[in-house]
């Protein structure tokens, strides 16, 4: 017997439709479609029967790819879609390629094709073609008609299904990242590659890009991002709506360019990007609120000024979009528990642990209230509540937190969850639990390389300096703590609280040491970054100076 993953979800059409999406919101959410296609490939496994039955949405927005190989075995179970038939290429006839159709070699174009005709559904609501008969005689007939009903939603989307859609395999698109990225492109406002390139198009191309009197000229070479913002003046015969529309398009595209980023290096391009996004926003402040466009920008903008330690600018910002999101008709009580975690981390590193756990258990009840109780972000919220609870001293509620949310955690992810238990139980003082649970999860997680990602390294290896601490081994977590430094004040600004945090850590060790000499200065850097980020009564800083005055006495 076969066991897989349950996927609860419906397929992409039915997702579409019952969420009333945009051209633009379903060619975003096609893209997830392009990436797990596009990973298959790259593991030379071609899908041979890519159809909306086969590709689900689920609650949480995020898209699933089923049915590799497996559908000769499976069976019909479609209920009302169209099921796979058997000849010597098992496939959908209404999807299937003419090569598959005439039983020919198939390769990486045949899902091309399937992806194309899947797509035109999801944009128009019904295949484009009619097959009179589900025989593969009467599809291979409609399909080599090359593209006769293709008209989707017009213009250069349509240009791209039909280039998807040639009966001719060699001038389709070659791979499904060429399909992908000229859906990119159009998201983006940049010529595709689809329609035949002139200098008139390119011309035209950037003066629609920016008819709302702005202008955002993107550059990309390799991983680097060159942004400039060049003034333009308004067109006169440019109506407002389609003004907006235009400023909302080119905010998309750099939102998406921006979430392409990872990384500390890329947390930098990606706050330039949203900024330009946000700034395009707020030119027509009463339209951007009723844009979910313009809400994530905000949104990911706050989340970015929450990691800069910039908590004003977080709080303001996360504190619009939930206002804003809880007026969207419509909208998926997970993603409103998103927004509310969000904002709880922000009023958690500000020290209002009353709020923040409110903000808490809000997001916990709209996780339910979707039925996302198993949903990855719901876990992810739960760790943070526990860091809020631990931060009060409530280290009991904090554990009975990350034990639900540990069984949802697989290998380095679940070595990170089981340290902050380790972590939880030494401030208990249950050190030989804590011992154990260190050392399983250094198994699981394996070696962290420090250029991963700033991020990731110094949260996790910070915390196995701190837990070696606790446990007597202060010579091991001054050396794992020199590490971390090394990292952060490479990755950190002078003034970042991530690397106060550091500090702190090293200088509490440094005084485990009786080396007051070398933890002085590390707490004074600490308590100074703490009071002038978060003020006097901060529960860091209050911390910060308690040590510092330790060590000076």
């Amino acid at each position: 017997f076969f066991v897989m993953e349950y996927v609860e979800g419906s397929p992409i059409t039915t997702y579409c439709e019952a969420s009333r999406l945009t051209v633009e919101q379903r060619l975003r959410l096609f893209r997830q479609v392009f990436a797990a296609v596009e990973h298959a490939h790259g593991k030379l496994i071609i899908h041979r029967d890519l159809k909306p039955a086969n590709i689900l949405v689920g609650n949480d927005g995020s898209v699933k790819l089923l049915d590799f190989g497996v559908a000769k075995l499976l069976g019909a179970q479609d209920g009302d879609e169209l099921t796979t038939i058997g000849n010597n290429r098992l496939c959908t006839p209404e999807y299937a390629s003419p090569e598959q159709l005439r039983d020919e070699p198939i390769s990486a174009a045949s899902d091309v094709y399937a992806l194309g005709v899947v797509l035109f559904e999801v944009l128009a609501g019904r295949r484009p073609y009619d097959v009179a008969s589900r025989s593969p005689v009467a599809a291979l007939r409609a399909a080599e008609a090359d593209a006769v009903r293709l008209e989707a939603v017009g213009g250069e989307v349509d240009e791209i299904l039909r280039k998807a859609m040639r009966a001719d395999p060699a001038v389709r698109y070659h791979s499904v990242e060429q399909f992908d990225g000229d859906v990119r492109r159009y998201l983006a406002g940049l010529p595709i590659s689809a329609r035949p390139d002139s200098l008139g198009y390119r011309t035209g191309k950037f003066i629609r890009r920016h008819l709302a009197g702005l202008t955002a000229a993107i550059a990309v070479t390799g991983a680097v991002i060159t942004a400039a913002i060049f003034l333009l003046v308004q067109t006169r015969r440019a109506s407002e709506a389609r003004s907006w529309e235009s400023t909302v398009d080119v905010a998309a595209g750099l939102q998406e360019l921006a979430s392409m980023k990872t990384g500390s290096a890329g947390l930098l391009e990606s706050d330039a990007l949203l900024r330009q996004a946000n700034t395009l926003c707020r030119t027509q402040p009463r339209r951007a609120d009723l844009s979910p466009t313009c809400a994530l920008v905000m949104h990911d903008l706050g989340v970015s000024a929450r990691w800069r330690g910039d908590l004003a600018v977080a709080d303001s910002l996360l504190r619009r979009v939930l206002q804003i999101a809880r007026g969207f008709p419509g909208i998926k009580p997970v993603l409103l528990a998103g927004i509310a975690s969000d904002l709880a981390q922000v009023r958690d590193a500000a020290g209002d642990y009353a709020e923040a756990e409110q903000l808490y258990r809000e997001s916990s009840d709209l996780f339910a209230r979707d039925g996302a109780d198993l949903s990855v972000k719901r876990f992810d919220m739960l760790g943070w509540f526990a860091l809020c609870l631990e931060r009060q001293g409530r280290f009991s509620e904090a554990d009975s937190l990350v034990q639900i949310e540990l069984p949802s955690t697989r290998g380095f992810t679940q070595g990170v969850v089981l340290m902050h238990l380790a972590w939880i139980h030494a401030q208990q003082h249950r050190l030989d639990l804590a011992r154990d649970e260190s050392r399983r999860a250094r198994v699981l997680a394996g070696s962290v390389v420090a250029d991963t990602g700033a991020l990731l390294y110094v949260k996790y290896t910070g915390v196995i300096g701190a837990l070696l601490l606790k446990l007597g081994d202060v010579d091991g977590a001054i050396a794992q703590l020199q590490d971390v430094m090394t990292v952060a004040s490479r990755r950190y600004a002078a003034d970042d609280p991530r690397l106060a945090e550091v500090q702190q850590a090293l200088g509490d060790a440094w005084l485990a040491k009786q080396r007051p000499d070398s933890a002085g200065p590390l707490l004074a850097a600490a308590a100074g970054t703490f009071q002038r980020r978060f003020g006097p009564t901060h529960p860091q800083t209050i911390a910060a100076l308690h040590d510092l005055e330790h060590a000076r006495r």
